[in-house]
């Protein structure tokens, strides 16, 4: 059987090479084409023979009920599918009554959901194509169909279709002389575990350490930033050195389909602040002073290095099924750093020290601001209250006090970690711990 068309359309990047990636594993045998200018699609169904269309809805300046109405004009045969996060009932009723559309694909979608959908789609486009008379006409789509040229151009924009040449990509000014993996090749049966700022991670199976990873694709627009990146390569480097129990592990950073990602050691467990979330407020003494027990031991490991987190909040600590705490996101801070550069906050300013809202240089004390705000968050289950001489507007300007309902000696003890002078710290993880310690046994009696 030759080969067939699936055409896959999403004005995001790394979304559409993720798809398109997913779809080469489910079905080599057929050609995996992609566009993210929605308006250049209509352009590929002219050309093409596309046997089934995968369509983002929302997009800009064109949705995609409107681009499977176009492939329905344009070949009635083309099997339409939806993809949405976040469908209006309108834009589904409208998608069905003039777009032609097949079936909806609900986001984050799982690989054998897609699978199913697609295999559907290709079952229904055969039986579409099938001459109904014995004559040429279903004979000459098909004969189009495999005329079609293995790579095109259209408006400046290459499209990748399976049987292209795979090229290998290189990470500008880093690690010279190595070539990169493209991540299809070696990571499998990838399963989107949840969306943000930054990028989308998604647990995938390393095919050649045969392990579960999480790979975190960065999002396109740090991406497309230059001295973002720049700092994310160098410091992600940094951070593959670091080996520890309560540190989740960086494998490696690496470049393929025009989008960079992370390769981490994969964690099945819940983040701190999902913990959070079980207790009615404040977090028992007792898992305060463990939580306090890891980040010393971590961050003072880390530190002695020269490593600094920079980013650390309850969102960045997750306790596994085997009830381990690891720290995660080590060497991405940097990010934050060249955003703020440019005017943009970007990460939790209430976690954030004076100095990273500044850009400076980091040392140990910036961890310890960050802690010792989680610990009171924890301790009382709200962040220290703002203790400045204006009324916060801006959450840079945030002066974190320590609140009179804890008892005073953990008080003294969080006031001093989160002073928003450096010099008035405590100098490392290891004094700020053992005092934390030492007003725990005082006055929550826990040792």
């Amino acid at each position: 059987m030759a080969s067939r068309i699936i055409l896959c359309v999403d004005d995001e990047p790394t979304v559409l090479s993720v798809t398109m990636n997913v779809l080469r594993d489910i079905f080599p045998k057929e050609e995996i084409m992609g566009v993210n200018v929605p308006g250049d699609a209509a352009d590929i169904m002219r050309t093409h023979e596309i046997a089934v269309l995968l369509t983002d809805l929302s997009m800009p300046n064109i949705d995609g009920a409107e681009i499977i109405r176009q492939a329905y004009e344009i070949n009635p045969k083309t099997v339409g599918i939806l993809v949405t996060g976040r469908a209006s009932t309108d834009g589904l009723i409208r998608a069905l009554n003039e777009g032609r559309l097949w079936k909806c694909l609900e986001k984050p979608w799982r690989p054998e959901q897609i699978q199913e959908v697609v295999e559907g789609a290709l079952s229904l486009y055969e039986s579409r194509v099938a001459p109904s008379d014995g004559g040429a006409g279903g004979g000459q789509a098909r004969a189009t169909a495999q005329k079609q040229p293995k790579k095109i151009s259209i408006k400046g924009k290459a499209k990748a279709i399976r049987k292209a040449p795979r090229p290998q990509y290189r990470l500008k000014g880093q690690n010279k002389g190595r070539k990169l993996r493209i991540m299809d090749k070696r990571y499998r049966d990838m399963e989107l575990i949840k969306e943000g700022g930054s990028g989308a991670i998604y647990k995938a199976y390393d095919t050649l350490l045969d392990i579960p990873v999480a790979i975190k694709i960065i999002s396109e627009q740090i991406s497309s930033n230059a001295a973002a990146m720049k700092e994310l390569v160098g410091e992600a480097r940094i951070a593959m050195g670091l080996s520890h129990k309560h540190i989740v592990r960086l494998h490696n950073i690496e470049q393929g389909n025009n989008f960079y990602y992370l390769v981490m050691e994969y964690l099945h467990g819940e983040t701190l602040r999902e913990l959070m979330a079980h207790y009615d407020s404040a977090m028992p003494p007792e898992t305060c002073l463990q939580i306090m027990s890891v980040m010393e031991d971590a961050l003072s490991y880390a530190h002695r290095r020269g490593i600094f987190h920079r980013d650390i909040k309850p969102d960045n600590i997750m306790v596994d099924d085997d009830g381990v705490l690891k720290i995660i996101d080590f060497g991405l801070a940097c990010l934050g750093e060249t955003f703020r550069r440019g005017g943009q906050i970007a990460g939790t300013p209430y976690y954030m020290s004076p100095e990273e809202m500044a850009c400076e240089v980091p040392d140990e004390r910036t961890d310890v601001f960050s802690v010792a705000v989680m610990m009171h968050e924890f301790l009382e289950g709200s962040l220290p209250p703002h203790g400045g001489e204006y009324e916060l507007e801006d959450p840079m300007d945030y002066v974190p006090v320590a609140t009179p309902l804890l008892p005073e000696g953990m008080q003294a003890v969080l006031q001093k970690g989160f002073a928003r002078e450096r010099s008035e710290r405590w100098p490392n993880m290891h004094e700020f711990a053992g005092a934390f310690r030492r007003a725990m046994a005082e006055d929550y009696s826990v040792v």
